[in-house]
């Protein structure tokens, strides 16, 4: 689709090319190639342009008083904590977030934090491909923030085929996970009763919900892996928008303090590609759940959570069907190391398969960032 120039055109004109930071008068030109590009969904568009951009650096490629190519750099930070941090009990937890100097000084010394920038929705209009604007986007950024200071930038390529660019462009660290997946060959695509999954029963819970508000989980996921990638309250808020603006699973237990992030991902049985189903196919098609991230302690007693939670999840969804839909295949992300809870649970699952993926790039902007490890990071749950 051919943008319209009226709606890329920019609040300060005086520049005929070049780089530059974005304000609120580009929104309009923006949102338009968001609209163009990435989504036409007009809620998840209010949510990018009217919570999360306000929070982030957007920056501008203009030619002719136009925008023609953006991105994104949006606030986030590597936390690093020693084995004293993070095998805290929750009654120590408590007194070294007491106004106790003393106390808090030690915990300050035993959590390290790296400031960087997570790079987003990088794109360009179609007129203007070709000519490496991206390329000169990306270029730029690194020298903005190499100039300000920061630690790092990531990214997550939406393609497998970006990965060499992202790489030509200075992302010399790759961050792997391993996803952990559970076949269950007595699901089914009826969502009777008498078809649900053998792996897991729901008579077994019924733990009170509430709803997970951003304060609450900022608090829950400082305590899921001692290295982590963390986004501030208000960035979470933005991306629990989004996340239930496409209509994912986001189940929370005040009872029990635990929580599961999910989504449902359409696969074909027959297709090179399982994330590409074509028309003929359809017959074929089986959903899988991916969890994105949970900190529940066991992996049977994730699967009863997530048995009640998509049983009872029709209220409010945009297709009950799909939500009521019982899940062929149950995928874990992790990071790629790390025991966590799985491997004490295993032998009680005889369907899992693990697969290590490369799945996000990191820029490396200070020596000190230059030595970390960020294949032991946690880092799921984003805006992709």
């Amino acid at each position: 689709m051919t943008i319209k120039g009226e709606y890329r055109r920019i609040a300060d004109k005086s520049t005929s090319e070049g780089i530059r930071v974005a304000g609120k008068g580009d929104i309009c030109a923006i949102r338009q190639i968001w609209h163009d590009i990435f989504t036409t969904d007009e809620e998840y568009l209010d949510i990018i342009f009217n919570s999360l951009y306000p929070l982030l650096d957007a920056f501008a490629y203009t030619i002719a008083g136009e925008i023609v190519s953006v991105a994104f750099a949006i606030p986030i930070t590597l936390v690093q904590k020693d084995e004293a941090t993070n095998d805290l009990t929750s009654e120590s937890s408590k007194i070294m977030e007491s106004d106790c100097k003393s106390t808090c000084e030690c915990h300050n010394k035993s959590t390290k934090k790296l400031n960087g920038r997570y790079l987003y929705g990088v794109a360009t209009i179609e007129e203007a491909r070709g000519k490496g604007l991206s390329r000169k986007l990306v270029k730029q950024i690194r020298e903005h923030y190499t100039a300000a200071g920061e630690d790092f930038i990531i990214t997550r390529p939406a393609e497998e085929s970006l990965f060499s660019f992202y790489k030509s462009q200075g992302f010399t660290q790759s961050l792997y996970r391993r996803e952990i997946t559970i076949s269950n060959n007595t699901a089914s695509q009826n969502t009777s009763e008498a078809n649900s999954p053998a792996l897991y029963s729901s008579d077994k819970t019924q733990e009170t919900q509430s709803r997970l508000d951003a304060a609450k989980l900022y608090t829950l996921r400082k305590d899921i892996y001692t290295n982590y990638f963390e986004w501030s309250s208000p960035i979470l808020e933005c991306i629990i928008k989004l996340a239930r603006a496409e209509d994912n699973l986001i189940k929370y237990y005040p009872d029990k303090e635990k929580y599961f992030i999910a989504h449902y991902e359409s696969r074909s049985e027959n297709s090179a590609n399982p994330n590409i189903i074509s028309q003929t196919q359809t017959a074929n098609q089986y959903k899988r759940l991916v969890v994105e991230e949970t900190n529940f302690n066991s992996f049977e007693e994730l699967l009863i959570h997530i048995d009640t939670a998509v049983k009872n999840n029709n209220y409010g969804a945009k297709s009950n069907c799909e939500f009521a839909m019982i899940p062929k295949e149950i995928v874990l992300l992790l990071p790629s190391r790390g025991d966590y809870w799985l491997s004490e649970h295993r032998t009680n699952f005889n369907k899992i398969k693990e697969n290590v993926t490369e799945f996000a790039l990191c820029m490396p902007l200070s020596n000190e960032m230059a030595t970390v490890l960020t294949s032991e990071c946690f880092f799921n749950f984003t805006m992709e």
